[in-house]
């Protein structure tokens, strides 16, 4: 029980670090700061701290302090390194415990420990008072601790850094999936430059397409490889490798985006991002589009336009006007034929061009994202 006794004296020892000692009556003044001044006797050391000499309790069992050095009482040690006393800013804290008459006798039993930091060394000299019975069964009440740090260095190995990846993918915008400047230049690869006839101020560069692109599949929760694949290949398809913002073909006004949407689904388009058209015309929709003369549906067009909007128009198409059962077709990543020919008949509402380009597109498109035309 002696021996738990003092395994516990020793590590209540360095949860202590930063107790102060407990007031005592000073010496006389002293002049060289941080100076040893031992007492008559060689059991007591203080510490001259601004002009002060603070008490610093009595020393451990084997040791003596004599001519301003702590040293081994038989001599045969080399002295100890000279204490430094840190600057005190907190109040004296009394860690005295109250002890009940009635408990055993008390013996006051000293050790010194030290604990080892980075490049620093700390001695802590601890008293503790504890019973004399070696059955103790409570912990021992503290009377003193204090804390004399060294300035002597210690080879010790600073903690190593956490391991870092060689590499770090970019996280996926929340619900959508992430494609990257490769993968789209496989898809499209006219967009690498805006080379072409009659691309000015329409053409955008796959550089230009990417971050566009992965925000609307963001915006509009497209996660899966076959559903990403059909509307990539229909924006390639429709605007030439993202080299067109308007219908060229046979140049039909207010139709256009990258995804080249008639101008019944601009106006909704616009509608859904909460644009207005009222300075336009007011009252128009998509029942009237139509009707208006080819400057106001050029005028709607514009309005979405801008690359944050017209690279996200067939996301949009998609969520808002192809039903589920063409969805649960695309959710996947290894397509069968039949599923995306519905997407194209049922939902984009066109044919399939006798040539087979749209097919071919949307193979390419999938298989640059990792799938499979089944």
């Amino acid at each position: 029980m002696l021996l738990s006794t003092r395994l516990f004296l020793l590590s209540l020892s360095f949860t202590l670090i930063q107790a102060i000692p407990l007031p005592m009556p000073q010496l006389s003044d002293c002049t060289e700061n941080g100076a040893i001044i031992c007492s008559a006797d060689g059991t007591q050391f203080y510490v001259c701290d601004w002009g002060k000499a603070v008490p610093m309790g009595a020393l451990a069992a084997g040791t003596i302090c004599k001519d301003g050095k702590i040293v081994a009482a038989d001599g045969s040690s080399d002295p100890l390194p000279t204490p430094v006393v840190p600057t005190v800013t907190n109040p004296p804290v009394n860690t005295q415990t109250k002890v009940d008459p009635t408990e055993p006798e008390m013996t006051t039993t000293s050790f010194v420990t030290e604990a080892t930091h980075i490049k620093m060394t700390s001695t802590i000299f601890t008293t503790v008072t504890a019973p004399v019975a070696e059955t103790m069964t409570a912990p021992p009440a503290v009377s003193s601790v204090a804390v004399i740090t060294s300035s002597l260095p210690v080879d010790v190995p600073s903690a190593q850094p956490s391991v870092m990846p060689t590499e770090i993918q970019a996280p996926a915008p929340s619900g959508g999936l992430l494609i990257n400047i490769d993968q789209l230049l496989d898809i499209a690869p006219g967009s690498k430059t805006c080379d072409g006839p009659n691309t000015e101020n329409e053409c955008g560069t796959a550089d230009t397409a990417l971050p566009n692109i992965n925000a609307a599949f963001s915006k509009y929760s497209i996660s899966t490889i076959g559903e990403a694949a059909a509307i990539l290949s229909i924006m390639a398809f429709e605007s030439v490798d993202f080299k067109f913002n308007r219908n060229q073909f046979p140049g039909n006004p207010g139709q256009g985006t990258k995804a080249m949407l008639m101008p019944n689904f601009i106006i909704e388009y616009a509608q859904s991002l909460s644009i207005s058209t009222d300075d336009i015309q007011p009252g128009l929709n998509a029942g009237n589009i139509g009707n208006q003369d080819k400057e106001i549906r050029n005028k709607v067009l514009d309005l979405v336009l801008s690359d944050d909007k017209t690279y996200g128009s067939a996301a949009w198409y998609y969520s808002a006007k192809c039903d589920d059962t063409v969805k649960t077709g695309l959710r996947g990543k290894d397509i069968k034929l039949a599923d995306w020919t519905a997407y194209i008949t049922g939902c984009i509402n066109t044919t399939l061009d006798p040539e087979g380009k749209r097919q071919a597109g949307f193979k390419t498109a999938l298989e640059a994202l990792g799938g499979t035309l089944i």
